[in-house]
């Protein structure tokens, strides 16, 4: 799914039962909404690919790599964010699971990450390469580097 548009997920889920995707979603403007029950189950490198425009993630939202955590692509994202326009908000209660990076911030885009928004079962919780605003509430962040 490729969009400069709004689009807004509701009690859906997003999978391929074994094809390698590259992105799922590409954002390039507007609003990605995943609202409660929606569920994107990744194939590939990222789940979101976000160049611009806002991605929220609303309680009860989830995006998980489909591979087992122990056999994880080292190559992996939730969620990357580049160039400098992009916001993203992890909303209390939203999960990111199984990926090696959770969030990658390579850009100037702004994060904010609730009370209860969970990443958990990555390698990287957040990797951040670019001189982006992260803002990190009570949120669980578990990494699986020992």
């Amino acid at each position: 799914i490729t969009t400069g548009g709004s689009l807004t997920l509701g009690n859906v889920a997003v999978y391929t039962a074994s094809a390698y995707v590259s992105r799922y979603i590409q954002m390039d403007a507007g609003t990605l909404t995943l609202n409660n029950g929606s569920e994107l189950m990744t194939y590939g490198k990222y789940g979101v690919y976000q160049t611009g425009g806002d991605v929220v993630m609303n309680s009860g939202s989830l995006i998980k790599s489909m591979p087992t955590t122990s056999s994880i692509s080292s190559n992996t994202y939730g969620i990357y964010l580049s160039g400098s326009t992009a916001t993203l908000t992890l909303e209390s209660g939203s999960m990111i699971k199984d990926q090696y990076y959770g969030i990658r911030l390579a850009g100037t885009n702004h994060v904010e990450i609730k009370d209860s928004a969970v990443i958990s079962y990555t390698r990287y919780p957040i990797e951040i390469s670019g001189a982006g605003i992260l803002n990190i509430g009570k949120a669980r962040l578990e990494s699986t580097n020992s």
